[in-house]
This record gives structure tokens, sequence and C-alpha cells, in this order.
């Protein structure tokens, strides 16, 4: 038969070793964070930067700059077209084909001409080409006009998406960040029930109903920490950072953001579309068990059944 101590030890060994496995990942994830590079951004730079990074901006801007070159293919085939050319060629020295004529001497028939040079100046103008130019220039202007579309729809869309993930982000960790105060609320609360059961004041049951919350608080914490994390990975992924960073908003919740016009942008005008004034509204959500929370208190203080 075990020794009492070995045997205490062997009962508690699969909590041990279940404790250590469930702290690794926190201590992975804590030495990740310290390593992975920090970017403080607003939203105003958020978007910024989401605009310089985003391959369909640059794209639908590719395509809006050929439109523009097309119109004006389009527009040049109603001015005149000048062709000037010029040549010069060098042949070989042959020797000169003369006869000699009774009465007039020696007349040469061919010569010996090892220069050549030549020229040509033409000037063609379109008179009529049964409405070809007219409905050339029309398709292409409306071609320019469907590409300006698309720039401005693809930044509103590009702008909204990272407004979207920038205060995604910002409510998930100020989630955690209350459910992270009310589980010490919960600590607390479960602490003074475990006193009142062991003065004789508080029922078991009382203490089991405030740990099941305090459960329950950790897990919607768990999940809005797995939401901030996958906020922050959607936010790095538009924004073009390296991967593993990590964003910190500098925008508090709640509070509009505005967007002042800088001269990059008044100088291109046609790359920026207005974005949002204020970021859209959105409500710190509450843990699950925060009635019990307020209630459990003014419970414990009553007389106890």
């Amino acid at each position: 038969m075990k020794p009492a101590p070995i045997r205490r030890l062997t009962r508690h060994l699969p909590l041990c070793v279940l404790g250590v496995l469930g702290a690794m990942p926190v201590q992975a994830r804590a030495a990740e964070s310290s390593e992975a590079p920090a970017f403080r951004l607003s939203l105003t730079e958020a978007i910024d930067r989401a605009r310089a990074s985003s391959p369909r901006v640059g794209q639908v801007l590719a395509l809006e700059f050929a439109a523009s070159a097309a119109l004006r293919e389009a527009n040049a085939h109603r001015v005149p077209e000048v062709d000037l050319t010029a040549g010069y060629t060098r042949n070989s020295n042959v020797p000169e084909l003369t006869i000699p004529i009774p009465g007039d001497g020696i007349r040469t028939i061919f010569p010996n001409l090892p220069d050549n040079y030549r020229s040509r100046l033409a000037v063609s103008l379109p008179i009529y080409t049964g409405g070809r130019v007219t409905n050339s220039i029309a398709a292409s202007k409306q071609d320019l006009r469907a590409a300006e579309n698309d720039t401005r729809a693809a930044g509103a869309d590009l702008d909204l998406e990272t407004a979207l993930a920038y205060w995604s982000l910002v409510s998930a960790r100020e989630d955690e960040k209350t459910l992270r105060e009310a589980i010490a609320s919960y600590e607390a609360h479960l602490k003074e029930s475990r006193d009142r059961e062991q003065a004789g004041m508080a029922a078991r049951n009382e203490v089991l109903a405030v740990q099941v919350d305090r459960d329950r608080a950790e897990l919607s914490r768990l999940r809005a920490a797995t939401a901030a994390d996958v906020e922050n990975a959607n936010l790095v992924r538009l924004l073009g950072l390296p991967e593993g960073s990590f964003v910190e908003p500098t925008e508090p919740l709640g509070q509009p953001a505005s967007r002042q016009p800088k001269p990059e942008r008044e100088r291109n005008a046609r790359a920026y579309v207005p974005s949002l004034a204020s970021p859209p509204a959105t409500t710190t959500q509450t843990p699950t068990a925060g009635s019990s929370l307020r209630k459990r208190p003014g419970e414990a203080r009553g007389t106890p059944a």
C-alpha cells in the first residue's frame, strides 16, 4: 500500500498536468505578442495605410488610367496626321556605262551614284468616317466614367471595411477588458460567499451559483479575446502589415473621428473618396451573468434561509 503523501500526489497529478498544458498556450501567446511589432494607429491613419497597400484600389486606378489613355487616343483620330520620313542609302561603286554617239561625243547612260537620299512628307485628315470617330470617343468617355465610378466604389468599400475592422477590434478589446473587471468582481463575491458558508450564514448552493456565474464570465472573456485576435488579424491583412503584427487603436470607443483633408489628398483628389466621418454605433457587450453580479451582493447581505 502506498503512503498517504504519494497517494495524494498521484491523485492530483492529472490536475497538475492539465494546468501545465493549459498554461503553455497562454505563455506562447504572451511571448508572440511581446515579439510582434506594435502599431499605434488612429482611424485616419488606418484608412490611409489601407488605401496605400490595397491591391484592389491599385487595380481600379490602373484601369482608370488606361480608360483615360484610350479617350485621348480616340480624340487624336480627329486631328490631322503628318507622316515625315527620310532615308539614306550607300551603294557600292560600279563602272559607269557610257556610249559614244557620233557627232555628240560620249553620253553617260548609267552613272556611278554611291549616295542615295530620299524623303517623304504626307498629311492625312479624316473627312468622313461614317461615325466611327464620334462613336469611339463616346464609348471611351463612358468607359472612363465607369472606371471613375469603380475607383470611388472601391475606395468607399475599403474605407468601410477598414472602419468596421477597426471599431470591431476596439469593441472586442473593450469587451475583454470589461469581462476581466467582471471576473475580478466575481472573485471577490466568491470569496465572500465561501466565508459566509464557513461561518454558517450561507448554503452551499449559493457558493456554487457564484462559481457558475464566474465560469460563464470567464468563458465570455475567452470568446472576446478570440474575437479580438481575429479582428486584429483582419486589420493587419487590410493594412498590409507584417504577419503577426499587433495593432493598437488610439481612437476611444464611442467618439467620432474626423478626417481632415491633407495636401496630398487635394493634389490627388480622384484617388480619395469621402469616408466615414464617425464610427459605426457599437455597444459594449455585458457579461452573460451581469444580472447576477448586480443582485448577488444584495442577496448575500440578506438573511439566509
